[in-house]
């Protein structure tokens, strides 16, 4: 696997654990308390942390090898994860406006990716 398809696939991965990990956070938040003894007892919330420190270290682990402005953008498809997550998970309502939008992220990632696979081509 080449080094640039590597980091691109880290990189949807960490989307996905942000994706896990802001559902941790919406289910922490109604018993949250902004001191830090309560939030270490919070396991939603630290459970969430946790993920965000695993895909900080993936994110890390794909930059390494590429282009920063070709792999930051592909974080934007976190926001399609916790769109499907929180359908799924809290049964939140997605709307079309929502669909759409998420249509629109994908469409641009899709393009970022073309243009650095046409430009080290």
């Amino acid at each position: 696997m080449s080094k640039t398809k590597r980091s691109i696939l880290l990189m949807v991965i960490t989307t996905i654990i942000i994706g896990f990990a802001q559902i941790l956070y919406k289910k922490g938040a109604p018993a949250l308390e902004m001191n830090l003894a309560a939030i270490a007892s919070n396991f939603y919330v630290l459970l969430g942390l946790i993920l965000y420190i695993i895909s900080s270290i993936l994110m890390t682990t794909s930059m390494k090898d590429n282009d920063l402005s070709t792999i930051y953008p592909l974080l934007s498809l976190s926001y399609i994860w916790v769109n499907l997550f929180a359908s799924y998970f809290l049964q939140e309502t997605i709307h079309i406006y929502k669909w759409i939008a998420t249509v629109l992220i994908i469409t641009g990632v899709t393009i970022i990716g073309y243009g650095t696979e046409t430009q080290n081509k």
